[in-house]
């Protein structure tokens, strides 16, 4: 694991030239594939196309369908508190256009900023979507669960206390009248506040909701939602040009007003996910940010969307305190979240870590010599008289007693500064390389949101160097910048690649049009032909070779991991009878009755998730072979790109110097294997991310106890319907047979299986064919470039040369292109 402090220069190049040099690129390529393409068309129309003609016709359509679109998503994690809501205002250069931590409602949805679509005419445009009605339904079951509480009794939110028997023995026998001794304990705190959250979301759907109200939810459901003519429609607009009346409008929305004389509906704990749409600088570079919740939601359609945008999210980005980011606590917030197995699993290459300071000496108090170091200068600063005692000295002491505490100061800070650059990115390394592995770079920010509105709200817009120099210090500007990157960086790979693809294109229309001309003998011109043709046949018979080596090996590294889950699932079932005794010991049978009404799972404390308790060893034996097992892939596919780009070499050098007849020709060919070179890293590159995408697909499908829940639902449920003396036994063994009846684990198994033998014959067919696209596209050029002679139609030579002139004018421009788009891609990297 690599890590860097954030150092971005907000200097040199803007991202709107950036942006300009792109569009400029696309077109000058666009420009010469549009040419061609009209010409080849009129030449196809009028029969002067062979077969290779049609060919080369062909790749030129399917490049310029091309497109340079790319949004990047951005998406900022962390635990409550930790000032997301602050720094996202930050960043959007506005006061409060993010809900705030007191919303509860962007507490539990997605909430996405991106910038305005031109069909938005007003100046602040949201869209907020609600969850479907049969979607809530069944969130109203867990509600009803999380209100009844654990012994079929309602919770009193309102005493942390309530009265429940000592044991299960003293329950069963207060059911036949014995008198038995009673203890007060404290409440589980969890499911107190799961009680609190449910009821608040009832009393908002329907005012005046009383517990006693529950029996009767399904028909309040559905009365609610044929009555609002939002919840029909199933997503509210809501645009205003002013700021201030749109935030007022959303927070209406979104708010939990918490008055019980409310008559009408809120609507805020049905939002499923919201979109707010604005003009900011930090969204020009078509970046989406997105606040993320938790993953656990009692809500699966809510959970599914922050899933979705963590699983495609282009960059995450973690939020968290200094003296927590330094420690396991963030991590532990994290993995409560439902978020560090699917981090850990995803494959990213790149996290961002973002963290506000607190108290410096706290923070780094682990560091050899800093306290004493901190100590000595607070003591110099203390030394120094109050200001009322400093008018006993002279004019000349209190200038020396000033001077010292600027300097001790200025000593401090530097100390605490220098200390920070030094020793986060060590302790991050750390921390997260725990987590997330040592292949994995971490990148990381010191920002200070709140400071960053002051002062752009005391310095105002039009900063001067000084000014923007101190605006600087809070890393806003910084991180702005690098979000801007994030998509400009997507950008440029694709505009290179284009490039290249036009470059590619540019070849096989010359080759398509070269004339050896007359001063080459037939005889020569055969034994040319004869000669090229032979050794792009070796060419070819080696890239096989190649192409079949690197399957060997990924069948090799998928065949471990499947062997190795294959084991996993056999070792669940005794795994899940630990897991239930383990149960009964920890916790009470009501508890244990409660999980089951939950169908296994429990939202806020994982060691009451059964479910997701059962699937520890897949997880865990997993963990310890995945991303191994994935980086083995990669590095099979990068040893096959690599070795095919020698491959294409060979074939390059052998022809380094040919009769000089043939050297413009020769030109030709040797651009074209370049581009065939560059081609092949893109190959790479896409298949990576096709590796990555498969793997977090696959990811979720073993972190993921929405298998298990529905596989184990009816024996939960059966479960639950004991009672009486013994009623716990009893529910353990119903689950344990149930357990033992299921193939819940051998599915989760074949998912996987299933998911990496895809993967597995997806980049399979991506090598034969990209081994056969070179092949013919090699043979084609080398038959077209020979195949002129005097024995073609006139006509056929009248257009040949057309596009012959069109080629010519654009040979400077496209050597021009290559070189800007490799310069463009230097100074984005981020």
């Amino acid at each position: 694991m690599t890590t860097s402090s954030s150092s971005i220069a907000t200097s040199g190049k803007s991202s709107q030239d950036i942006e300009k040099r792109l569009q400029h690129l696309f077109n000058e390529g666009q420009g010469f594939l549009k040419s061609c393409s009209v010409q080849l068309q009129h030449m196809n129309d009028h029969g002067l196309l062979d077969k290779g003609g049609k060919r080369v016709q062909k790749h030129i359509q399917k490049y310029q369908e091309v497109q340079l679109g790319s949004k990047a998503i951005i998406a900022f994690i962390g635990e409550s508190g930790a000032g997301k809501s602050t720094l996202l205002n930050a960043l959007l250069d506005r006061e409060n256009i993010v809900p705030t931590s007191g919303i509860r409602a962007c507490t539990s949805v997605a909430t996405e900023f991106s910038s305005r679509t031109p069909n938005m005419k007003s100046q602040f445009y949201a869209v907020i979507e609600f969850v479907k009605r049969e979607e809530f339904e069944k969130e109203v079951e867990i509600l009803r669960y999380d209100i009844t509480g654990e012994d079929e009794t309602q919770f009193d939110t309102t005493d942390g206390y309530s009265m429940l028997s000592a044991s299960e023995d003293e329950e069963n026998k207060n059911s036949i009248n014995i008198p038995t001794f009673k203890r007060r304990r404290l409440s589980d705190s969890s499911s107190v506040a799961a009680a609190t959250v449910a009821r608040d979301k009832m009393k908002a759907l329907f005012p005046g909701f009383q517990d006693c109200d529950l029996s009767r939810a399904s028909e309040m459901v559905k009365e609610l939602y044929d009555k609002n003519e939002t919840l029909s429609v199933g997503q509210q607009i809501i645009e205003d040009d002013d700021e201030d009346e749109f935030v007022e409008q959303v927070h209406e929305m979104i708010a939990n007003r918490g008055d019980d004389e409310d008559t009408e509906p809120q609507l805020w704990p049905l939002i499923k996910i919201m979109r707010i749409h604005l003009d900011a600088e930090v969204l020009e570079g078509d970046a989406i940010l997105v606040d993320l919740p938790g993953l656990k939601d009692d809500n699966a359609a809510r959970a599914t969307v922050a899933q979705s945008y963590l699983a495609k999210a282009n960059e995450v980005i973690i939020v968290s305190r200094l003296a927590r980011a330094l420690t396991d606590e963030t991590t532990a917030a994290l993995a409560e979240m439902g978020y560090t197995k699917q981090l850990q699993f995803d494959g990213r290459k790149r996290i961002t870590i973002l963290f506000r300071p607190n108290d410096a000496r706290q923070e780094f108090k682990n560091v050899k010599g800093f306290c004493a170091n901190y100590d000595e200068l607070s003591k110099r600063i203390k030394a120094i008289p109050p200001r009322r005692e400093l008018k006993n000295f002279s004019t000349e002491d209190q200038k020396k007693f000033k001077k010292e505490a600027e300097e001790a100061s200025k000593e401090l800070r530097e100390l605490c500064l220098r200390t920070r650059d030094e020793q986060v990115p060590i302790l991050l390394t750390k921390v997260y390389g725990r987590l997330l592995g040592g292949n994995t770079k971490i990148k990381s920010f010191l920002v200070a949101s709140k400071d960053y509105q002051d002062q752009i709200e005391k310095f105002g817009d039009d900063l001067d160097d000084d000014e923007f120099t101190i605006v600087k210090r809070t890393q806003i500007p910084q991180l702005r910048d690098y979000c801007i990157r994030i998509p400009i960086e997507q950008k440029v790979y694709r505009t290179k690649f284009f490039i290249t693809s036009v470059w590619r294109a540019f070849g096989a229309a010359r080759f398509l049009v070269e004339d050896l001309g007359s001063s080459l003998s037939q005889n020569i011109r055969e034994n040319i032909c004869a000669d090229l043709e032979k050794a792009a046949a070796s060419m070819q018979k080696g890239l096989v070779s190649l192409q079949q080596k690197c399957s060997d090996d990924i069948d090799k590294t998928i065949e471990n991991i499947v062997g190795n889950t294959d084991v996993l699932a056999k070792g669940s079932l005794s795994h899940c009878r630990t897991v239930q005794n383990k149960f009964r010991q920890d916790f009470r049978h009501n508890t244990y009755r409660a999980v089951c009404r939950r169908h296994g799972d429990w939202k806020v404390d994982s060691k009451k998730s059964l479910n997701q308790r059962f699937l520890q060893v897949i997880d865990q034996g997993l963990a310890r072979i995945w991303n191994s097992s994935m980086a083995n892939i990669q590095a099979s596919l990068t040893e096959f790109t690599s070795k095919f780009d020698k491959q294409l070499t060979v074939f390059e050098t052998r022809w380094e110097n040919p009769p000089e007849e043939l050297k413009q020709s020769m030109n030709t060919i040797l651009n074209s294997l370049k581009a065939m070179s560059l081609g092949t890293q893109k190959l790479l590159i896409d298949q990576n991310q096709k590796v990555n995408d498969q793997q977090r697909e696959i990811n979720r499908e073993f972190t993921s106890t929405g298998r298990i829940r529905e596989a184990m639902r009816s024996t939960y449920e059966i479960a639950v319907d004991e009672s009486g003396p013994g009623s716990y036994n009893r529910m353990i063994d119903i689950v344990s047979n149930g357990i033992e009846k299921t193939t819940v684990f051998n599915e989760i198994k074949d998912a996987i299986s299933l998911g990496l033998r895809n993967l597995e014959e997806t980049l399979h067919q991506e090598n034969v064919k990209w081994c056969q696209d070179i092949g013919e596209e090699l043979e084609t050029n080398i038959k077209n470039w020979i195949s002129l002679s005097d024995k073609v139609e006139q006509t056929e030579l009248e257009e040949k040369a057309k596009l012959k002139t069109i080629i010519s004018k654009f040979e400077p421009t496209m050597k021009d292109l290559v070189s800007e788009a490799n310069e463009l891609e230097k100074q984005v990297q981020i």
